[in-house]
């Protein structure tokens, strides 16, 4: 498999996705070079496979999940089945904590991620608007992303 669509699957979860649950003997999903942006679920059932590798610094599966992302499942790599070898591999979870304050005052972060239907690297935040916010027009609105924060030249209306 290839991130750039010259192998047989261009995602390692497509790559899992078609492996027969139940099968016999291993099957080995070999990683090219590239980074995989995407969660991976290697299910129950789905037994006996080897993730390598082609390069393991330059093989990368790296992505962010999180409470706030997904408050199911927050691993970025889940493997349930037996029997499974992770090689020359780098893993690498992207999450980095989010906090928004809208007045001064924490809010609370519902969701953070990308923005569903938008173009790869477009960040939706949605927050719920504290009980401890005066109403009113022109309130500073901070967001913080990992060392990243916002200016506070951004306002709101709260009503």
């Amino acid at each position: 498999m290839s991130a750039d669509g010259t192998g047989d699957f261009a995602t390692v979860q497509g790559a899992i996705d078609f492996i027969p649950a139940g099968h016999s003997g291993w099957i080995t999903v070999t990683v090219r070079k590239g980074v995989y942006g995407e969660l991976v679920n290697l299910p129950k059932g789905k037994d006996r496979v080897i993730l390598r590798g082609e390069d393991r610094h330059a093989s990368v599966i790296a992505c962010a999940n999180n409470a706030v992302f997904n408050p199911r499942h927050r691993e970025m790599m889940g493997v349930q089945a037996n029997e499974v070898v992770i090689r020359d591999l780098t893993l690498h979870n992207l999450t980095q904590p989010v906090s928004v304050t809208i007045g001064g005052v924490n809010a609370r972060v519902l969701y953070a991620g990308n923005a569903p239907g938008g173009i790869a690297g477009l960040v939706q935040i949605n927050v719920e608007v504290p009980a401890g916010v005066t109403p009113g027009t022109g309130l500073p609105i901070q967001v913080r992303i990992g060392d990243n924060t916002s200016s506070t030249a951004i306002t709101v209306s709260v009503r």
